[in-house]
């Protein structure tokens, strides 16, 4: 190991290659801003990113940049890095603990490094073009060298990127910093066969800088310089490309999908970019997490992924799945059902009705274990105001309710008098975060109407009809800000659901708004377009609340509703499609239901209500054991 590592790392990095032209042309930012629309419409993975900081062993020690991150079967990580004051291969645990590491004076620029199926590890040098095996414990098992670098090599990057295993046991090296070319060694390291040319072309490359091999055989490059991953069977034969990624720099297989790490080609090395888990079969973005530096990546079996940042830039990173915030150490799932009984003419029974109507034995029956809280007034303030100064007020006792179910780990399912008590909800997720600053809150609104009237566009002059104009602060700035809601919600962050009776004056309110809509047929089938709409709540806020008007409902279940509309969805296709949001979507952290007909024939009302929460909670349930 050399002092030269250093120096020479921030150089190779943007010296080696075929550098893109024109990066500011018309064909580079049309490039941009394609892969700027596949990132938007792709759902952002709820991976938590940490850095990965091994302690030092002793005193003096310190790693340099770490090119690459992989990881063996048994949890331990191994770090390949160019520094100077520590080996280049490292191998630490999960707790940061080195427990080896190997390989001082055996390489010029280390690049890559990979576990085989046997758990072996092997290496890369972007300037020897030497391979090499190592056993686990950093025994030197053989070695491959490559050649046919140019003298004298530019920079130290010249020679061989990475490294992927056959199916039936033959090596694939890609050597693309001097070449443009792939090369099969059999498992002792005999030459079988390269293929590969510089070029734009099927089967050409322009830095070909990381390779895999799937179980059907079929090999995957980065074709870095040239934007793409090129597909080949074993031979070399094109089969294909996936060229809209963007500046391609490392790959890693899983089941059914890829890891890529890339960014964008038209800026520097080292921008932010994404790791991207695309399908193998159709080439889609099941997936994504923001990154800064992305040479040299690993996905673990659990989902988590780990990148070697690159030259100049911080400690390496480390994905991972959070922890479960619902659920106990012994498995099982916390439930808060939390009343808001006022409205704005007093009190009603409506929550206190669902509370009791048969839900908590249902949330017992699914494992989960169950508090209850009701919001408040003081003495005075039940007193010395009017209704609706007191709904304001009580509603901020709710909102310190729902945050602190949000603290102390409990899913909140809102059980409300009527419809305005929902800025409560939204006021308490918007204050459950981890400081004093408000989180943002996406929330999805189910109701037959839109709830978007001011006092100045209202028929009626019912607060029932202006919830979502409080919260986004329209209309009553006085009460949103009782309800301890500020700031407003966003438009962007509303999305509304089986909406079918509009007021005029409440359409044009819509119409000049950024609300999104989905139909009542969206929702009874779970199209797509519901779950887009939850993938861009899931991009642009923190947590999402799911809002339900019972008068959303097919008005058979919902009789003696005042304010019920035909044509509504019934509660079992309800219940269907909470069940998917609440186990697809990490950040949906609460549901609440308001106005219960204070009649229920036949029990059909309180049924649809367990019903919808069961379905809510399963899916809660769900995401919660599969993390």
């Amino acid at each position: 190991m050399t002092g030269m590592f250093s120096t020479l790392a921030v150089l190779g990095v943007v010296s080696v290659g075929v550098q893109n032209p024109n990066p500011q042309s018309p064909e580079a930012m049309a490039r941009a801003t394609e892969l700027r629309a596949i990132v938007q419409r792709a759902p952002r993975l709820s991976l938590e990113p940490t850095e990965i900081k091994p302690t030092p062993p002793r005193e003096g020690w310190a790693m340099g940049m770490v090119s690459w991150v992989a990881a063996d079967r048994n949890g331990l990580i191994y770090l390949l890095q160019r520094g100077d004051k520590a080996d280049p291969v490292v191998v630490m645990n999960k707790d940061g603990k080195v427990v080896r590491s190997w390989g001082a004076g055996m390489y010029v620029m280390p690049h890559a490094i990979r576990i085989d199926p046997q758990g072996n590890v092997w290496t890369t040098d972007a300037a020897s073009s030497m391979v090499i095996k190592f056993s686990p414990d950093g025994t030197k098992l053989m070695d491959i060298s490559v050649g046919g670098q140019p003298t004298p090599c530019r920079n130290n990057f010249c020679g061989t990127t990475d490294i992927a295993f056959a199916p039936n046991g033959h090596l694939f090296i890609s050597d693309g910093y001097a070449n443009a070319r792939i090369l099969e060694y059999t498992a002792d390291g005999r030459k079988v066969r390269e293929w590969g040319a510089p070029g734009t072309g099927p089967g050409q490359f322009r830095l070909p800088h990381s390779i895999q091999i799937d179980e059907d055989g079929i090999v995957y490059v980065a074709d870095r310089e040239n934007g793409r991953v090129q597909r080949f069977d074993q031979r070399g034969k094109y089969l294909g490309e996936w060229a809209t990624f963007g500046k391609t720099f490392s790959l890693k297989l899983v089941p059914g999908a890829v890891w890529l790490a890339t960014q964008q080609r038209n800026e520097p090395n080292l921008s932010p970019g994404w790791l991207m888990k695309i399908d193998r079969k159709t080439g889609n973005v099941l997936g994504y997490v923001e990154v800064t530096g992305v040479h040299g990546m690993e996905a673990m079996p659990n989902g988590e992924v780990m990148v070697g940042p690159g030259p100049g830039l911080a400690a390496p990173q480390w994905f991972k799945v959070p922890a479960p915030r619902y659920t106990t150490a012994d498995g099982k799932l916390r439930v808060a059902l939390a009343q808001q009984p006022f409205s704005p003419n007093g009190t009603v029974v409506g929550p206190r009705t669902m509370a009791d109507g048969g839900i908590q034995p249902l949330l017992a029956g699914l494992g989960a274990t169950v508090r209850i809280d009701e919001a408040a007034l003081t003495a005075d303030e039940n007193t010395e105001y009017g209704g609706w100064k007191r709904l304001g007020m009580a509603l901020g006792h709710f909102a310190d309710i729902v945050s602190k179910n949000e603290r102390d780990g409990y899913f909140t399912v809102g059980l409300y008098a009527t419809c305005p008590s929902m800025p409560g909800m939204v006021a308490g997720l918007q204050h459950s975060g981890p400081t004093r600053e408000p989180i943002r809150v996406g929330m999805l609104w189910l109701d037959a109407h839109p709830d978007f009237n001011t006092p100045d566009t209202t028929r009626s002059g019912s607060l029932g009809g202006m919830p979502v104009a409080v919260a986004t602060g329209r209309a009553l700035q006085g009460m949103r800000l009782d309800a301890h809601l500020d700031p407003p919600l966003s438009d962007t962050h509303v999305v509304m659901g089986g909406v079918r009776l509009v007021d005029p004056l409440e359409q044009q309110l819509l119409d000049s708004s950024r609300i999104e809509q989905v139909s009542v047929d969206d929702l009874r089938r779970a199209t797509p377009a519901v779950f887009a709409q939850l993938d861009r709540l899931s991009r642009i806020t923190d947590t999402i609340y799911v809002h339900i008007d019972m008068d959303v409902l097919d008005p058979r279940e919902v009789m003696a509703h005042q304010n019920k509309v035909p044509g509504g969805p019934s509660s079992e296709e309800l219940a269907a499609l909470f069940e998917k949001i609440f186990s697809r979507y990490p950040k949906a952290s609460a549901i609440g239901f308001a106005t219960i007909p204070a009649t229920d024939e036949g029990g059909l009302s309180i049924a649809a209500v367990n019903r919808m929460i069961a379905g809510a909670v399963r899916g809660v349930k769900a995401r919660e054991t599969h993390r």
